[in-house]
């Protein structure tokens, strides 16, 4: 889920190491990854053999990381602690 007091910042997901890394697009079905904008969510299917419609694997040991952004929503109140 997109952190509380944020929102997302399209065009930012990406699969910084391990099997299909690179940018990825907001959209579904074209990538391992989306912005679902219904539930306010990024969706990532990671490991060797994901696709647009399911994760792969990953083997014991292996890794693999990801990243998306957000922007801090006008008017959070400074101190305000954003969790993800």
């Amino acid at each position: 889920p997109i952190p509380a007091n944020t929102t997302y910042l399209p065009g930012s997901l990406v699969v910084l190491s391990g099997a299909n890394a690179g940018a990825k697009s907001d959209g579904s079905g074209d990538d391992q990854a989306e912005f679902d904008i219904g539930n306010n969510r990024v969706v990532f299917r990671l490991g060797t053999g994901a696709n647009a419609a399911s994760g792969g694997t990953l083997g014991i040991g292996a890794s693999t990381s990801l990243r998306f952004r957000v922007t801090l929503n006008p008017g959070t109140a400074n101190g305000t602690q954003i969790s993800n």
